[in-house]
């Protein structure tokens, strides 16, 4: 037979069982909210992520936009007579020999005029004048 007491421990067993399935649920509903905002930050990043790949889709498409327009450009400079670009450089070549040549004379001009200064310096006979009045090759430093 069943005593008393065994009921009571039944009772006391089936009241915990009670107590932790409402414990369990509750977590359950904490879990499961959790879950959702996961979820929701999850879709957030996704569209994120898709904005980002669309983005850098673009760029890459500028990117090489622009690439292809300087291969154009260069095939079209590339293209050119090499007598134009020849004649162009003669000419350059020309005028850096002759700019050489003029700020030879410039720098021998300036150190020559120093030269004397300081001559004329050490002689004492420095005159006013020359102060005043500069010479043009004086004032053509550069």
């Amino acid at each position: 037979m069943i005593t008393l007491e065994q009921i009571r421990q039944l009772e006391n067993k089936v009241h915990a069982a009670v107590s932790k399935i409402a414990a369990l649920n509750g977590e359950n509903t904490l879990l499961r909210e959790k879950m959702a905002g996961y979820e929701r930050r999850i879709a957030e990043l996704e569209g994120q992520i898709s904005a980002f790949k669309q983005d850098q889709t673009e760029i890459e498409q500028g990117i090489l936009s622009a690439l292809d327009q300087l291969d154009h450009l260069e095939d079209e400079v590339l293209e050119k007579p090499r007598d134009a670009s020849s004649t162009s450089d003669s000419v350059d070549e020309e005028s850096f020999v002759t700019e050489t040549r003029d700020e030879s004379k410039q720098e021998d001009t300036i150190s020559s005029g120093s030269q004397t200064q300081s001559s004329e310096s050490a002689n004492g006979e420095a005159s006013e004048e020359s102060d005043e009045n500069p010479t043009s090759e004086e004032l053509d430093i550069f």
